[in-house]
């Protein structure tokens, strides 16, 4: 966290935020994209507390404050509905600017209403996307990124003090899905991450998941 963003910090309610009914769970409890469904319905209720009070507010990622979050969880999405096009992920920004000021919610849920659209195609499973690190089915894709939204709705939630009401059993196969993708060695370096954080045997899998991911729950 840097000094600009430690000073901007402004008190935290520490409010619940419940998960949310998405009308994608159709797709079954097999389909990697039903958990992501989740995901994104959760993350979408989160940012919907991000406003003007609290957007400069330091997160657990140093680089980024809460609104630079919320904008990067709009990016991830445009990646994941850009890749089935052939859109490369790298010409894409990691944190997209706002027409809007404050437009967090707006522009959220329409690249997610895109990530639907494009992903509602049952062939995208099976298709091989072009990842910015490797190229993978689409259902290995949608579930590293299901990974990933959930971590940073983690981090924007510890940001601005709500605490959502996490999917268990998602957040558990999350946890599978980033041990394999993300060993424990290397780390630090040039490698993206810092070391894992150890947490208890019987924690809640988020704790498990973003302590894998090197935060501190």
């Amino acid at each position: 966290m840097t000094n600009d963003q430690q000073e901007n910090t402004q008190p935290i309610d520490q409010q619940v935020v419940a998960h949310p009914h998405t009308s994608s769970e159709p797709f079954g409890d097999d389909d990697p994209r039903t958990p992501m469904a989740r995901a994104v319905a959760l993350a979408g209720a989160v940012i919907a507390h991000v406003d003007a009070t609290n957007e400069n507010n330091g997160s657990p990622c140093d680089d980024w404050n809460a609104g630079e979050i919320a904008r990067h969880m709009i990016a991830v999405l445009d990646r994941l509905a850009g890749f089935p096009q052939g859109i490369d992920g790298d010409s894409l920004p990691l944190v997209i600017d706002l027409d809007t000021p404050g437009s967090y919610t707006e522009r959220f849920t329409s690249s997610a209403h895109e990530v639907q659209r494009i992903w509602s195609d049952d062939a995208v499973l099976e298709q091989m996307l072009k990842l910015p690190w490797a190229v993978v089915p689409g259902a290995i894709a949608i579930s590293i990124y299901t990974c990933e939204i959930t971590i940073h709705t983690w981090d924007l939630a510890q940001a601005i003090g709500v605490q959502p009401e996490w999917h268990e059993a998602d957040a558990a196969k999350c946890v599978e899905v980033l041990q394999v993708g993300l060993p424990a060695e290397p780390r630090g370096g040039d490698a993206p991450f810092g070391p894992v954080t150890e947490v208890p045997a019987d924690a809640p899998s988020i704790d498990k998941l973003v302590g894998w991911a090197s935060r501190k729950p």
